[in-house]
């Protein structure tokens, strides 16, 4: 490990939790983690705690609540999304007032340089035995890191073998930047029948 001085040569990574005070407040950024953590409020119970990267490059929290961890099942870790307080119902028991704080997201805008940073920091080299046919061999290790339904596999298969006919590409490794440039579509299991499809499309 190469000789260093954190302290002197790194910087604060700030974690702050952001909160919802009044109508309008937002925040947006690329959805980079989640965990579940002890609730403050009532022993036993656990929380979500969701964090994004600002494009301030700052990391903040937001606490999860019902409304909002059923939106974020659907979200994927990359994806840019947005949460912001809509709406205030004052409490008639005297209690916290009700805040509805809406998760706005859409599947094809994602941080793509987020995501390809992941696949380079994860990835592993390619063993492929003699004789084999480069393509399947290196698009079947990609479908084992790559969360994915039972047709995954299959899928990523065929993508690669349009992506080397319709996009010229050679080094399957350079598949999933490829397609993402040229279709505009993210490189995650939810959209390769839509990546395949967009493939056979192309003349």
């Amino acid at each position: 490990m190469t000789a260093v001085d954190i302290f002197k040569e790194g910087k604060v990574i700030k974690g702050n939790k952001f909160d919802f005070n009044e109508v309008g407040d937002k925040i947006q950024g690329t959805y980079v983690a989640n965990e579940q953590i002890d609730s403050r409020y009532k022993a036993g119970d656990k929380v979500w705690v969701y964090t994004i990267k600002t494009p301030e490059q700052e990391y903040r929290t937001i606490f999860g609540k019902a409304s909002i961890d059923r939106a974020m099942k659907m979200i994927k870790l990359g994806q840019i999304i947005g949460f912001e307080l809509t709406k205030i119902v004052p409490s008639k028991k005297g209690g916290n007032d009700f805040k509805d704080v809406v998760v706005i997201a859409d599947s094809k805008i994602v941080d793509e340089e987020w995501l390809q940073q992941q696949e380079i920091e994860h990835a592993e080299p390619v063993e492929i035995q003699a004789g084999a046919d480069p393509i399947s061999a290196a698009m079947d290790e990609m479908a084992k890191d790559v969360p994915k339904k039972a047709n995954d596999s299959d899928l990523l298969l065929e993508i690669g073998k349009l992506a080397e006919e319709k996009l010229g590409v050679k080094d399957p490794a350079k598949v999933p930047e490829e397609c993402m440039a040229v279709l505009n579509i993210a490189w995650i299991s939810s959209n390769f029948e839509d990546i395949l499809k967009k493939l056979k499309e192309l003349k």
